[in-house]
C-alpha cells in the first residue's frame, strides 16, 4: 500500500510540474506577443513621422534624376578628354619617331654643303694633275654616298628656280630686276632647301623677281644667313665658272 501511495504521490507531482510549465509557456508567449505588438505599432508611427507627400517624393526624385545626369555627363566628359588626350600623345610620338633624325640630317646637309662647294671649286681651277682628280672622285663619292641617305631618310630638295615664291617654302635673300618674269618669281637659289617627309627643315635661300617700275618689292630678310661661310664666296666662285 505505501508503494503504491507513493506513486500516486509521485505521479500527483508530475501533473503539477506540467501544469506549472504550461502556465509559463502560455506566459512567454503572451510576453513575446505583446513585445511584437509593440514594435509593430513603434514602426507604424515612425513610418507615419518619416511619410513624405508625393509631391515631395516626386521632386526629391526630379533632384536625384538631375544629379545623376550630371554625374553622367561629366563622366562623358572625361572619357572625351581621355580619349583626346590618348590620341594627341599617340600623334606626338609618331612624329617623334618619324623625324627623330632631323637635327643630325640637318647638320649632314650642311656637310653636304661644304663638299659640294670644295667640289666646285676644285672644278674651276682646271688643275688636272693626278691628285686633284682623286680628291674630285673621293668627294664625289662622298656626295653620292650622303644623298642617297638623304633619300633613304625622306629627304629631298627643294624645287625653286623660276617658280612662284613660297614664303613656306623660301626665304628671300634679295632681288633681281626683270620684266621678263612675273613679280614673286623665284630667279636664283642661293642655297639649296630640303624637305623631310612633307616637313620643311630648311628653306631655300633665294632671289626673287620685282618689276623695276614696282614701289613695293617683295619683303627680304635683313639678316642674310651665311652659307658655307660667306655669300659672297658662293656669289664669286659661280662668276669664276
Amino acid at each position: 500500500m505505501r508503494f503504491n501511495g507513493g506513486e500516486m504521490l509521485s505521479g500527483n507531482a508530475n501533473q503539477h510540474g506540467q501544469r506549472d510549465y504550461g502556465n509559463q509557456e502560455a506566459g512567454g508567449s503572451t510576453h513575446k506577443n505583446k513585445d511584437a505588438s509593440q514594435s509593430t505599432a513603434e514602426r507604424a508611427e515612425r513610418n507615419e513621422e518619416t511619410k513624405m507627400p508625393y509631391d515631395q517624393l516626386l521632386r526629391a526624385y526630379e533632384e536625384e534624376k538631375k544629379r545623376a545626369e550630371g554625374y553622367l555627363a561629366r563622366i562623358g566628359y572625361l572619357q572625351a578628354d581621355y580619349e583626346n588626350l590618348r590620341n594627341r600623345s599617340d600623334r606626338q610620338i609618331t612624329e617623334a619617331k618619324k623625324y627623330a633624325n632631323e637635327a643630325l640630317l640637318c647638320e649632314l646637309l650642311e656637310i653636304a654643303d661644304e663638299l659640294e662647294l670644295a667640289l666646285n671649286n676644285a672644278r674651276s681651277k682646271n688643275n688636272s694633275t693626278e691628285v686633284n682628280k682623286a680628291i674630285i672622285e673621293g668627294v664625289e663619292m662622298t656626295l653620292k654616298k650622303l644623298n642617297k641617305t638623304f633619300e633613304k631618310e625622306g629627304v629631298c630638295p627643294i624645287k625653286c628656280r623660276h617658280k612662284p615664291f613660297d614664303p613656306s617654302l623660301h626665304a628671300a635673300i634679295g632681288t633681281v630686276e626683270t620684266s621678263k618674269f612675273d613679280e614673286g618669281t623665284v630667279m636664283e637659289e642661293v642655297r639649296r632647301g630640303y624637305v623631310m617627309k612633307e616637313k620643311v627643315i630648311r628653306p631655300s635661300l633665294v632671289k626673287v623677281a620685282v618689276n623695276p617700275q614696282s614701289k613695293a618689292p617683295p619683303h627680304v630678310d635683313e639678316e642674310q644667313p651665311k652659307i658655307n661661310g660667306d655669300l659672297n664666296q658662293t656669289k664669286d666662285l659661280k662668276e669664276e665658272k
